[in-house]
């Protein structure tokens, strides 16, 4: 027994230095992360030292996050700004930060669910483009407030929801739904469509929803010719020069083009947005690891990130004072005070708008290339652009002003690929959705893990077959108590279970009693098997105490042998750090060579007293001379 505790005891102390020295090392990279310096801190986790702080604050004050009895809040935020600046795996950031990857995941979705509350501080108010406006991109867009557009994320799904992910390019992705102010602050973000979806389908989801975008009326946002032109949303003409690579050759010719020049130059703001986005979080420029709803939160929270950043850390020649006065926002004008779109749809007058900003009023001006009437059920096109149509397709012949009345029904039937947007959320769904997901799990008790290959089940043992619920594992902190009911019940568990399977015994035995067959009674049967369980118990005890007897002789051998043994390691340990000192106080020796100097120096002992011996002036020649000769 005392050979039990003794090994017991040596292994609890060589494990809590392997924790030990764990925390050190873990402590080395985080102030190699974010308190080397700014240059390495931006490298890393692409965000200045002061920007880090003000994260850090914001998700302990706004986002209600709070590190743990083993794990700080800056810890907690550099694992989850690396990973989404690097885009490494669970295990990776375990085996990088020395933790469990069920802590990493854990306190990563806690730390993401924070970020999201942020939403309603972070997210840019937009104001309206006024008539004082000098910006040479938007004063002719006046009561302009941004511009919109999707972009593609790249996404891993099943293969059977592939098709839904599957864009016109080809790649499986997501459609995000980014909407920008002149700053380039993202003013509103909707993810989670499926790339089949088209870009006018997701912006009528965002403004039908209820915590959705908002468009004030009279004010309006800049769009591709992937939109319609209507009332709040300004496209450009089809039809028309219109990207700004066409017009480094030659100026515009009418109206409209000088009208889509300008509009491309504005606009554009919210392409750079997204390069900005992309270009500064590795993560969402390839396939995620994650799931996809856990996939959309992150882009949702990248580009909190990216307005945070542009509002905290200038990275232009713009003075921090100049920059904080430009993005107050106005607060003057309550929401229950103003009126906003809820729906999209073409007018007349939203068209007069765009022609008159075009200087050229086209009042015959149609929309040119198809598009749907979602009442009537019809292609929306002019008969002109048809007829070309119906002349390199001419199975559509007859089909214009057809109705197709029962198009939903059949689209639900025959288009298993189908976009139906389940996976897209606003920021207070997604909030919402993850707070019952951390709710619905099992309660974690604290302990103070460091080991990279523990793993969650180390807390929960798994489901028995019998589908029972999972039976928590107990600590070494446990009371006795607690232990003594828990052997209570399993006893109280196994004696009824016994008392059934008893029952079921006795019956059997009447049975063959009637028979004949069985002439042993069941009391002594059971009376037997007792006396024989205790005999083989008395002889277990017995050999026990033989075995300890023997134990105890050496027992005291063994403990000194322990002791000199650490005793040895604490003077080798001792004898290197005196030797590492020595020569890193050597000039022009790098730590690396000051490492192989000293194994040197250990390894060959008459070696290591020359050195010792020798004049302050000649051990860097000595320990230059040791590197050439090995």
């Amino acid at each position: 027994m005392w050979y039990i505790i003794s090994v017991v005891t040596i292994r609890g102390v060589q494990i809590k230095d392997r924790k030990r020295n764990k925390k050190l090392l873990r402590m080395l990279v985080l102030r190699g992360l974010y308190r080397e310096s700014n240059v390495k801190c931006k490298s890393e986790l692409r965000v200045n030292r002061k920007t880090f702080n003000i994260i850090r604050e914001m998700l302990r004050e706004i986002g209600g996050l709070s590190g743990t009895k083993n794990m700080s809040l800056q810890e907690i935020v550099v694992m989850f700004l690396y990973t989404l600046a690097h885009h490494k795996k669970n295990r990776s950031i375990g085996h990088y930060f020395y933790r469990s990857g069920e802590t990493v995941s854990r306190q990563f979705h806690l730390c993401l669910r924070a970020f999201l509350k942020l939403h309603e501080v972070l997210l840019y108010n937009p104001t309206p483009i006024l008539d004082d406006c000098e910006d040479e991109r938007w004063k002719s867009f006046k009561n302009c407030l941004g511009a919109l557009d999707g972009t593609y994320i790249n996404v891993n799904v099943p293969s059977q929801e592939r098709p839904k992910y599957r864009t016109r390019k080809g790649t499986i992705a997501m459609n995000v739904l980014g909407v920008c102010a002149l700053n380039m602050q993202f003013i509103y973000v909707l993810r989670g469509w499926e790339g089949s979806a088209h870009d006018m389908r997701v912006l009528r989801n965002a403004l039908s929803r209820p915590n959705g975008f908002r468009v004030p009326r009279g004010n309006y946002y800049l769009a591709d010719a992937g939109y319609t032109n209507c009332e709040g949303f300004l496209a450009p003409y089809r039809g028309q020069r219109y990207h700004l690579k066409e017009w480094t050759d030659r100026q515009p010719e009418s109206a409209e083009e000088f009208y889509n020049m300008k509009h491309a130059r504005a606009r554009n703001v919210i392409e750079r947005c997204f390069g900005l986005l992309k270009g500064r979080w590795s993560i969402l420029r390839s396939p995620s690891f994650f799931p996809i709803r856990t996939h959309g939160r992150i882009v949702m929270a990248c580009c909190l990130l990216h307005n945070l950043i542009r509002k905290f850390m200038p990275t232009d020649d713009i003075k921090e004072d100049e920059l904080s006065e430009s993005d107050n926002d106005s607060e003057s004008d309550s929401d229950d005070e103003r009126e906003f779109l809820t729906s999209v749809a073409t007018s007349n007058h939203w068209t007069n708008i765009r022609n008159t900003l075009a200087q050229d009023m086209f009042n015959d001006w149609r929309a040119r290339g198809f598009g749907w009437d979602d009442e009537k059920k019809i292609l929306q096109v002019d008969k002109s652009v048809f007829d070309g149509w119906v002349k390199t397709h001419k199975k559509v012949k007859g089909l214009f002003g057809l109705p197709f009345v029962h198009y939903d029904t059949l689209a639900e039937i025959y288009a298993k690929d189908k976009a139906t947007g389940d996976a897209s959320e606003s920021f207070v769904d997604a909030i919402e959705d993850m707070d019952q997901d951390i709710d619905k799990q099992p309660l974690n008790v604290e302990s103070d893990e460091d080991d990279v290959n523990s793993t969650h089940s180390d807390t929960y043992s798994s489901t028995s077959q019998s589908g029972k619920r999972p039976m928590k594992i107990e600590d070494d902190h446990s009371t006795p108590s607690k232990v003594a009911k828990v052997k209570a019940s399993t006893i109280h568990s196994s004696a009824s279970d016994s008392t059934t399977q008893s029952g079921k015994h006795s019956t059997k035995a009447k049975e063959a009693k009637v028979k004949g067959k069985n002439k042993v009674g069941l009391k002594s049967f059971c009376r037997n098997d007792d006396d024989d369980l205790v005999a083989s118990l008395h002889d277990v005890s017995n050999n026990f105490g033989k075995i300890f007897e023997n134990i105890n002789v050496n027992l005291g051998t063994m403990a000194s042998a322990w002791s000199k043994a650490e005793e040895r390691e604490k003077m080798m340990d001792e004898k290197v750090n005196k030797v590492l000192d020595e020569v890193m106080k050597l000039d022009g020796i790098s730590p690396s060579k000051a490492l192989e100097v000293a194994t040197i120096l250990m390894a060959e002992e008459h070696k290591l007293r020359i050195f010792y011996q020798a004049p302050t002036n000649m051990k860097k020649q000595y320990a230059i001379d040791l590197l050439k000769k090995k």
